[in-house]
């Protein structure tokens, strides 16, 4: 709500959209992320015929299946603007870090996903890890994460960078998947809110505290 409120406030129009329920239940996520993909283009073609959003400049962010439906789109349109996630995404070095004998990980991805091992399941993992797909991903990336979550995602920031692409990826201490420390939470909002508007707007807030902040993403831009 309060993250809606800012963008609201500065002229960025917000929709807040739930995951719709299937049959397969957890059982098939690109089902899951098809679905979402198809509600997320009949929203903004909704409210650009109403006029309300200008198409070419729609950013998306979302926790966990939302960032994941982020990316899925992200990787396969060019209808994204800018981009916000907050969750580890599927790459090689978040499945072998939970691929010791004993946990649970490989076979939630096998049951979820339907993946293997990258040597198992080429195919999959070309259609599902986004650290594969950079070439397709048009837009700026912002990434905040946990400190535990945030190594699965550096090749996915390391290849996007090696190729002139914005991104930025944070890491937050002792944080859990969801975060809940108030500092935090109020930081991740703010630099939400400032880079949907640098992206979406050209703003720039005159804040000197964020000086360095801006020219990162200025130099961002300029590449």
């Amino acid at each position: 709500v309060e993250a809606k409120a800012g963008l609201a406030e500065a002229g960025i129009a917000a929709l807040c959209i739930n995951r719709v329920p299937t049959a397969a239940g957890l059982g098939d996520q690109v089902e899951q992320y098809r679905i979402a993909e198809t509600g997320v283009a009949s929203a903004i073609d909704l409210l650009a015929r109403r006029g309300i959003v200008d198409p070419a400049l729609v950013g998306m962010g979302g926790v966990s299946f939302g960032g994941e439906v982020t990316m899925w789109i992200a990787t396969r349109t060019s209808r994204l603007a800018a981009l916000s996630i907050g969750n580890t995404v599927l790459s090689d070095v978040y499945y072998w870090f939970g691929a010791m004998a004993g946990r649970q990980v490989p076979r939630m991805l096998r049951d979820v996903w339907g993946i293997g091992t990258p040597e198992e399941s080429p195919d999959r993992w070309k259609l599902l890890a986004p650290e594969l797909m950079t070439d397709a991903i048009t837009a700026p990336l912002l990434m905040q994460l946990p400190e535990h979550e945030y190594r699965t995602n550096v090749k996915l920031a390391a290849r996007l960078s090696r190729a002139g692409k914005p991104v930025e990826l944070r890491a937050f201490p002792y944080e859990t998947h969801v975060k809940f420390q108030p500092r935090h939470k109020l930081a991740i909002y703010e630099r939400n809110l400032d880079w949907f508007r640098f992206w979406l707007q050209g703003y720039v807030d005159p804040d000197p505290d964020k000086a360095d902040q801006y020219r990162r993403w200025t130099a961002m831009k300029k590449m």
